[in-house]
C-alpha cells in the first residue's frame, strides 16, 4: 500500500502544475486532445506516463459509455414521432422487416393496419395547423387507448397512422379497429371549439411470403377502398388488385380521351313542373370506352377526381349543354360542380366565359354543390359562392338530407334552391309517413328556396312528391337521361308559350 501512495506521489510530482490543473479538469479534455499533451508533458518519466495511462484509461471507458448512451438516444430520437410519440414510418418499416425475418427480438405482427382520418384538411384549412396538431395528439390518445398491449400504433406522417396487432385473430383486429373508429367519430374539442373528423382503416395479413413494402401496400389499398366505398373498414383481398389495375388503365385512357375529344358526351335528364313542363334539363357526363363500354358516372367522376379532371369534365359539359339549352327559351341547366371546383377563382372564371362565348346568360344556370360539400368546406365557400350570385348564377344544394347541414346557414350563403337526396322519398313511401319529407319541404319553401324532389320512379312517388309541397320533379318516372333531341316536343311548346 505504501509503496503504491509512493508511486502515485511520485506520478504526481513529475507533472507540473499547469499540467495538474489540466489533469483535474473537465473530463471532455481528451476530446480536445489534451490526455496527449499531458503524456507529452510527462516526458521521460516512466511512472508518470504509467498513472496518466491509468487515469485516461478510466476516462476512455466513461467517455465511451457516453457515446454509446448518446447514439442510443438519438436512434431512438430518429425512430420516434415527435408529435405523438409513437414510432414513425422508420420505426415500422424495422418492426416489420424484423417480424418477416423472425428474429428472436420481432414483435409478433399478425396484422398491419393503415388508418387515415377522414375530413383532417379542414380543420387545418379552418382552424389552422395548431389546431390540427392538437387534434392529432387527442387522436393518438385515443387510438393507444383502445390497443394497450394488443396492437402497437406508428404515426407515419400528416394524418396517416399504421396499427400492428400482435398476434392477433381477424375478429380481435376488427373489433379493434371498430372500437378505434367508434372513438375517433365522437367528438373532439380544440380549444372552445368542436370538431369531427372521421376516419378509414385498411387491413392486410402479414404474409411471410411477401415483402413488407408488400404489406404496406396492400393495407393501403384496403385503407382507399374503406375510404372511397363509405364503410369506414375494410380487409385486403384479391379483388382490390384487379379494381387497381382496372383504374389506372382507365385513368390513363379518360386522360387520353380528354386530349383526342373522343368518347365523350353529355345527356340530359329533364327537370318538370307539377304542371308536367320541362323547366330545366341537368347536363351529366358520360363516357364511353371501346374496350370497357359504358363508364358508370359515379365511377368516372372519382377517377376524374383522382387525376385531376374535374374541371376538365364540367367545362366539356357546360360547353355541349350552354349551346343546346340557349336556343330553348326560359328553359334553365342544372350543372354539377365540387366545392374544390368553386375555391378556384380560375375555374370559375373559365366556366363564367364558357357559358357566355356558347350564348347561354349564367342566369339560366344552376350550380348544383353535394349537401357533404357544404358540410366539409362551408367558410370557405362563402366569398366564393357571393361572386357566383353576382354574376347571375343561382346556386343549389344537391341531395339534401345525405348529411347534416342547416338550411338556414345555406341561406345566408347564397343557395336558392334544395334538390332532396332521393332516400328521403323512399323512407316516406317505405314508411307511409311523409311527414319528413313535408317537414323540410316545408321548411326550404319558408326560406324562399324552390324545391326539387329526386327519385321519382313512378306515379306513387309522383303524388308523395307533389302532395309534399314539392315544385320540382327529376326522376326515370320521366325518362332516363338522353340527347337533347329526345325533348324537342316539350321544348318547342315552352319556346311557343314564350313567342306568345
Amino acid at each position: 500500500m505504501a509503496s503504491l501512495l509512493v508511486f502515485a506521489g511520485s506520478a504526481m510530482v513529475a507533472l507540473t502544475g499547469v499540467a495538474q490543473a489540466v489533469l483535474f479538469s473537465s473530463t471532455d479534455a481528451f476530446a480536445d486532445g489534451i490526455w496527449t499533451q499531458l503524456i507529452v508533458m510527462c516526458g521521460t518519466s516512466s511512472c508518470a506516463t504509467i498513472f496518466v495511462l491509468g487515469l485516461l484509461h478510466n476516462d476512455l471507458d466513461k467517455y465511451y459509455a457516453q457515446i454509446l448512451e448518446r447514439q442510443e438516444e438519438a436512434q431512438l430520437e430518429a425512430r420516434r414521432d415527435e408529435l405523438t410519440g409513437f414510432g414513425n414510418r422508420k420505426a415500422l418499416i424495422e418492426c416489420l422487416s424484423d417480424a418477416r425475418s423472425d428474429l428472436p427480438t420481432a414483435e409478433p405482427v399478425s396484422y398491419l393496419g393503415i388508418m387515415d382520418l377522414d375530413h383532417f384538411k379542414n380543420i387545418n384549412d379552418t382552424l389552422g395547423h395548431e389546431a390540427g396538431d392538437a387534434l392529432l395528439q387527442q387522436v393518438a390518445e385515443r387510438i393507444q387507448a383502445v390497443a394497450k398491449s394488443k396492437a402497437k400504433v406508428y404515426r407515419l406522417g400528416g394524418d396517416e397512422f399504421a396499427v400492428t396487432f400482435l398476434s392477433c385473430k381477424l375478429k380481435e383486429v376488427l373489433r379493434i379497429c371498430s372500437e378505434i373508429r367508434s372513438r375517433i367519430l365522437d367528438e373532439f374539442l380544440i380549444g372552445q371549439t368542436q370538431a369531427l373528423v372521421g376516419c378509414s382503416i385498411g387491413i392486410a395479413k402479414t404474409d411471410k411470403r411477401y415483402q413488407e413494402s408488400e404489406w404496406l401496400r396492400r393495407a393501403d389499398m384496403a385503407m382507399y377502398k374503406a375510404k372511397n366505398g363509405g364503410v369506414g373498414i375494410a380487409f385486403f383481398d384479391k379483388s382490390m388488385e384487379l379494381e387497381a389495375k382496372r383504374k389506372t388503365e382507365l385513368s390513363l385512357r379518360l386522360t387520353r380521351a380528354f386530349e383526342e375529344k373522343e368518347n365523350l358526351s353529355a345527356k340530359y335528364q329533364a327537370i318538370f313542373s307539377t304542371d308536367k313542363r320541362i323547366v330545366a334539363v341537368e347536363a351529366l357526363f358520360r363516357w364511353f370506352d371501346p374496350d370497357f363500354g359504358m363508364i358508370a358516372t359515379d365511377e368516372a367522376i372519382k377517377i376524374a377526381r383522382q387525376n385531376r379532371l374535374l374541371d376538365q369534365i364540367s367545362l366539356f359539359v357546360a360547353e355541349k349543354a350552354a349551346a343546346t339549352v340557349s336556343e330553348a327559351a326560359d328553359l334553365a341547366l342544372c350543372v354539377n360542380v365540387e366545392a374544390i371546383q368553386l375555391l378556384d377563382e380560375n375555374f370559375t372564371r373559365q366556366l363564367y366565359a364558357c357559358l357566355l362565348e356558347n350564348g347561354l346568360d349564367p342566369i339560366r344556370v344552376q350550380l348544383e354543390i353535394g349537401e357533404a360539400d357544404f358540410v366539409e368546406y362551408a367558410d370557405q365557400l362563402v366569398s366564393p359562392l357571393s361572386r357566383l350570385v353576382e354574376q347571375g348564377f343561382t346556386i343549389a344544394v344537391d341531395n339534401f338530407g345525405s348529411s347534416n347541414a342547416s338550411l338556414t346557414h345555406l341561406k345566408k350563403i347564397g343557395v336558392k334552391a334544395v334538390k332532396f337526396d332521393p332516400s328521403i322519398l323512399q323512407h316516406a313511401r317505405e314508411s307511409d309517413n311523409p311527414t319528413v319529407l313535408k317537414a323540410k319541404t316545408n321548411l326550404a319553401k319558408s326560406l324562399d328556396m324552390v324545391v326539387t324532389c329526386k327519385g321519382i320512379s313512378d306515379k306513387v312517388d309522383e303524388d308523395l312528391a307533389m302532395s309534399a309541397g314539392c315544385e320540382c320533379l327529376q326522376g326515370f318516372y320521366y325518362g332516363r337521361p338522353d340527347a337533347i333531341s329526345s325533348f324537342t316536343t316539350h321544348i318547342e311548346t315552352i319556346n311557343s308559350m314564350a313567342a306568345a
